[in-house]
């Protein structure tokens, strides 16, 4: 992958207010390609989802991400699999994730990441906004894979009481706000009649609504 194009893509991040998703899937950037795209993102505000699949950006690459993440606060999507990273790499992915508060899926499988797993069960813990996490033949221990499979589904669980209790409150804002209209509508309405008329009705209007 040209240098040349690296800088264009950096600097677009940087600069792009309607880019959301990026893929390079399977570029051979390497730890050196995707560094400039890590510098870049500590500042975006706007990308989303970034797809790196398959770019042998190994643990020095990892690391850089790693920064990214630490500074980021939009993306929310970061796929790094099949990209040579270890136990090192995953350690500092790791630590970056578990104070980040957007990202919700980090798909990191097909990487030989063994006892790095261990770190992952650690940022579950603290990082209950991850609803995809994604780790498939990543040779880690089999008791910490299957734990980090049940805090994922905690998490998703969480996510859609979350989900709900929003649309409740949403729907309850949108009925007084409703309500407060055909109140304010009804006050307009009565101070074109008459002062002489209907005095019992903006007595009633102009009380306590909720106490009517």
């Amino acid at each position: 992958f040209h240098p040349a194009g690296i800088k264009v893509i950096s600097d677009e991040l940087l600069t792009a207010m309607s880019l959301r998703h990026l893929s390079l899937a399977h570029v051979p950037l390497g730890a050196d390609g995707v560094a400039p795209l890590a510098k870049s993102l500590q500042k975006n505000v706007t990308l989303r989802t970034l797809d790196l699949y398959g770019c042998y950006i190994g643990d020095a690459g990892a690391t850089h991400l790693a920064r990214a993440l630490g500074a980021n606060k939009a993306l929310q999507r970061l796929d790094v699999g099949t990209n040579a990273i270890h136990a090192d790499g995953c350690n500092m992915l790791s630590d970056a994730v578990s104070s980040n508060t957007t990202l919700t899926a980090l798909r990191m499988w097909g990487n030989e990441l063994r006892l790095g797993v261990q770190r992952l069960q650690g940022m579950m813990l603290k990082n209950d906004r991850i609803t995809d996490l994604d780790i498939t033949g990543c040779l880690g221990p089999e008791d910490v894979v299957f734990t980090i499979k049940a805090l994922v589904r905690k998490n998703r669980n969480a996510h859609v009481e979350r989900s709900q209790a929003s649309r409740t409150v949403e729907g309850l804002q949108d009925k007084v706000r409703g309500l407060e209209q055909e109140l304010a509508d009804a006050k307009t309405a009565l101070a074109k009649t008459p002062k002489n008329t209907n005095n019992w009705m903006a007595n009633a209007l102009n009380a306590d609504p909720f106490h009517l």
